[in-house]
């Protein structure tokens, strides 16, 4: 089938490995085994196939690292290997396909530094290496990621402080920084056309205030800090964000009067503030 340019035999229940003759279809520009069983390591083989667009072979079993070939695959636009056991750094490589819109690489056990080289990605709009063993800090490249809408990192070994240009990023509608070790404070200059509709980075070591530029934010409907060591009066602002549905303050050092009539939080329906310190309560939903 030297012709075949789609082939999706995704959610079914192939087992086995991925054989080397499927790379002689080099006339492919989607490729999804994604939800089987499949084993083994992808083969460098893939390199042949340098017309591909669409590589989905996430929720199998594969293993070993990723191929830097991948690299060489100019042509893709989204890389989906989430929900396996892949092992090894991230391929430097990947930052040179500029044409990527989607790279997922979640749920694995990726280790080492995030490539430095993210930033010649213009068209990149999701970047998720959640739930890996990736360490050291988001390379500042990542602030020229103009079109990004989607960030997850959460659940891994990170530290540094959160940079400053997300805030200025108005592409970003979500942001997941939980369970890692960030430090310092949360950037300061979200704007008015900030478009941020979930914004989580519970579970790290952020100190200082909660930046009065969320406000800006008025597609906010989730916000999760908790677990942190803010220190900042209790933040009844947030009640003139009237698409804010879920509020998670809990084990923080905030303090000061909690609600004010005039601010009811229009759409809340869940709110943490286990922990708070508070000097008087009167909450009003």
């Amino acid at each position: 089938m030297s012709k075949l340019q789609v082939l999706s035999l995704a959610e079914n229940q192939i087992s086995g490995s991925i054989p080397n003759s499927l790379f002689k279809c080099k006339e492919l520009m989607f490729l999804s085994l994604w939800n089987n069983s499949i084993e083994g390591s992808i083969p460098t083989e893939i390199g042949n196939l340098t017309v591909l667009q669409s590589l989905y072979l996430g929720y199998n079993n594969l293993k070993g690292e990723i191929p830097s070939v991948i690299g060489n695959l100019t042509s893709l636009k989204h890389i989906g290997l989430s929900h396996n056991n892949f092992s090894g750094e991230i391929p430097s490589g990947i930052g040179n396909l500029t044409s990527l819109e989607l790279i997922d690489l979640s749920e694995n056990n990726l280790k080492g530094k995030i490539p430095s080289v993210i930033g010649n990605l213009t068209f990149l709009e999701e970047f998720e290496l959640s739930d890996n063993n990736l360490t050291g800090q988001i390379p500042s490249s990542l602030c020229n990621l103009s079109s990004l809408k989607v960030l997850f990192l959460y659940k891994n070994s990170l530290d540094g402080e959160i940079p400053d240009c997300i805030g200025n990023m108005s592409s970003l509608s979500h942001i997941d920084l939980e369970k890692n070790n960030f430090h310092g404070k949360i950037p300061e200059n979200f704007g008015k056309s900030c478009t941020l509709r979930s914004f989580r980075i519970s579970d790290n070591q952020i100190e200082g205030s909660l930046p009065r530029s969320l406000g800006n934010c008025k597609e906010l409907k989730l916000l999760d800090v908790g677990n942190n060591y803010l220190n900042d009066t209790f933040p009844n602002w947030l009640g003139n964000l009237d698409q804010l549905q879920v509020l998670i303050l809990r084990s923080n050092r905030f303090y000061g009067e909690v609600g004010a009539q005039e601010l009811q939080f229009p759409s809340l329906v869940y709110v943490s503030l286990i922990f708070l310190i508070t000097t008087s309560v009167a909450i009003y939903l």
